[in-house]
């Protein structure tokens, strides 16, 4: 789990402190299956500067904000996607795009 808490790291959770980007090379080279990141507009920025994601999982949660946080905030290059599915609960709406 990346997080700017130290906290102690369990059985089924392992707290890392290292750079995202660093974390994921770490982990791609690795046994194992995909690697699920979920986090806020810092944390995709860095990995969106890298090139390092491979599908989007985006929620559309309808609050309207007066300012925030860009999510991708002022990317290098445009990345192409497609609509792999939606999916709509809670009132909240779930696109997922992967890379074209």
């Amino acid at each position: 789990m990346l997080t700017h808490i130290r906290k102690e790291s369990s059985d089924k959770i392992h707290f890392v402190n290292e750079s995202p980007v660093n974390l994921i090379k770490r982990l791609r080279e690795e046994n194992g299956k995909g690697i699920w990141i979920c986090g806020g507009a810092n944390l995709i920025q860095q990995l969106v500067r890298e090139d390092m994601i491979d599908c989007y999982y985006i929620t559309i949660i309808p609050i309207i904000l007066g300012s925030g946080i860009r999510l991708f905030g002022n990317a290098d290059q445009a990345i192409k996607l497609r609509l792999l599915k939606t999916q709509s609960y809670n009132s909240m709406t779930d696109l997922v795009y992967i890379r074209r």
